[in-house]
């Protein structure tokens, strides 16, 4: 399943690597959400403040001990 098919992108003109650029782009400025926009059509996707490198890399030793 592509990224344009999960956010409901499927109608824009953009690719996949397009959508993730943005997504990094904004996790870099702190932005709370992205934007996409094709024409008359937006579509806005809401971002977590949750560290996008992974949840579980802080506890990496900890189910190994």
């Amino acid at each position: 399943m592509s990224m344009k098919t999960l956010l409901g992108l499927d109608s824009f003109n953009i690719s996949d690597e397009e959508i993730m650029q943005r997504i990094q782009e904004a996790y870099k400025k702190g932005s709370d959400e992205v934007t996409f926009s094709s024409g008359s059509k937006t579509k806005r996707i809401n971002l977590t403040k949750l560290s996008p490198d992974g949840l579980m890399k802080g506890y990496l030793n900890y189910y190994s001990s």
